[in-house]
């Protein structure tokens, strides 16, 4: 059962984060997949506190390999929307199942990097839906066969307006990802909306300890 099939079937799914290293080690990622092999699939996080890391798009490849599912996580902040096309459709090449597009931790003071910001997050999630229909954002057709992926929208309990978080999913965002929540009351209005709108919620796990 493939990622789509799971969150379709209603069942419970389980995902925990993979940072990954700060240095050329495949070996570090495969540990890890091991490590965390308790969950369906695994966020792969972009440049976490925008400070230099193995690409994202590079680790899920490798998480792949190990025999894991990788959520792709894509921020806004480092590439401008033909990047991050080109990134999307080569993650689908090698067999990345899903996406999370995130507007990404700011550059902190003092790195030399300056952000991007092309797009927003609805922006790239409306992005990625147009690859998923053959378009790229430059207005060609792509070759055939075209990125098939489930695109993610992220959303934090009491703080994520309802507005933003529709506004993804009417973008083409299949499935909601938070992180953990204790408390469920109030998640429950935005949960019940996504709902009707045909949209999966996945709050963020991680094993008891």
């Amino acid at each position: 059962m493939n990622l789509r099939e799971r969150l379709q079937s209603g069942q419970p799914v389980i995902t925990s984060e993979l940072v990954p290293p700060r240095g050329a080690g495949a070996a570090a990622v495969r540990a890890e997949v091991e490590s965390l092999s308790f969950a369906d699939a695994l966020n792969i996080t972009d440049l976490p506190q925008a400070r230099t890391r193995m690409s994202a798009l590079a680790a899920a490849a490798l998480v792949i390999q190990a025999g894991g599912r990788p959520i792709l996580q894509m921020t806004t902040r480092d590439r401008n929307r033909l990047a991050l096309a080109a990134d999307a459709i080569g993650a689908a090449a090698l067999g990345v199942e899903a996406i999370l597009p995130l507007f990404g931790d700011p550059v902190p003071e003092g790195v030399e990097a300056k952000e991007v910001r092309d797009v927003d997050s609805p922006g790239l999630v409306a992005l990625l839906s147009e690859l998923a229909q053959g378009r790229t954002p430059d207005g060609l057709l792509l070759d055939e066969p075209a990125p098939t992926f489930l695109i993610g929208a992220a959303a934090t309990p009491g703080r994520t307006s309802l507005e933003n978080l529709a506004d993804k999913i009417d973008a083409g965002a299949a499935f909601v990802q938070t992180q953990m929540v204790l408390d469920a009351e109030p998640s429950r209005p935005g949960s019940s909306r996504s709902a009707r709108r045909g949209c999966a919620s996945a709050p963020r796990s991680c094993p008891a300890s």
